[in-house]
């Protein structure tokens, strides 16, 4: 089903992006120093996101003709948007491994990432799905980027001169999805939907006590695995449901 694969390829785009973003922020405001494993681990969940895209795609000519539409298609501006933010984050990991500065690579990349998530936002909103319209995408996409990436980072990190940029980035998230959460309407109804409410809620208090705890590398993981289960089912309510 097609739909599965939009599932994964967006869910997991939004959580590299985000972890990018706190990355670069944490990385260019008096932070530890990013290290390899820290740009590996967000790249390598971008790219199992693309390889997720690909059976969306279909046959090579279909994804072609994907790719040529950039001046009309937020689908072609999306998929060029990905590949450049892979091969910047490919630069990082090289500049890295040369002990070079990454500061502005990684600028560059979590920007690149910005733009990536809110072309991918900017596909469903501009349709004539009337349930994808209604649920005001940007939101919902800027709300799972914000809430799964400062919080993996914070993982990766776990640094304790970090986490306020990433308490941030994570109570912004927050924020979004609180306001995303007035848009889905009667779609909240359900056991799909109350168990995605419920699961979102409870990693947002485990993030929260994650960023300001002592046990951040411990508590983060366990925060980014039930963010990913709920906001896994809150794409499932908006694609599928």
């Amino acid at each position: 089903m097609s739909e599965w694969s939009l599932l994964f390829f967006t869910l997991a785009l939004q959580v590299a992006a985000g972890t990018f973003i706190a990355l670069a922020l944490k990385e260019n405001l008096g932070g530890t120093a990013t290290r390899c494993a820290e740009i590996v681990t967000a790249t390598i969940v971008a790219l199992v996101g693309v390889i997720f895209s690909f059976t969306h795609l279909g046959d090579i000519s279909g994804a072609f003709h994907a790719l040529s539409n950039v001046g009309t298609s937020w689908l072609s501006r999306e998929i060029w948007l990905v590949i450049v933010f892979i091969l910047l984050a490919l630069i990082c990991i090289q500049r890295v491994k040369q002990s070079a500065r990454v500061k502005m690579p990684l600028v560059l990349v979590a920007l690149t990432g910005v733009l990536a998530v809110y072309a991918s936002a900017a596909v469903y909103a501009n349709t004539v799905m009337e349930q994808w319209v209604t649920r005001c995408p940007y939101a919902d996409f800027f709300a799972t980027t914000l809430l799964l990436g400062p919080i993996l980072a914070a993982g990766l990190c776990a640094e304790h001169k970090d986490i306020q940029v990433l308490r941030l980035l994570f109570a912004l998230g927050v924020f979004l999805f609180i306001v995303n959460v007035g848009f889905y309407g009667s779609s909240l109804q359900g056991l799909i939907a109350v168990a995605r409410l419920t699961l979102t809620a409870l990693g947002i208090l485990v993030g929260f006590w994650t960023l300001c705890g002592s046990s951040i590398k411990k508590m983060a993981y366990v925060a980014v695995a039930v963010l990913l289960l709920g906001e896994g089912m809150g794409r499932y309510i908006f694609f599928m449901a």
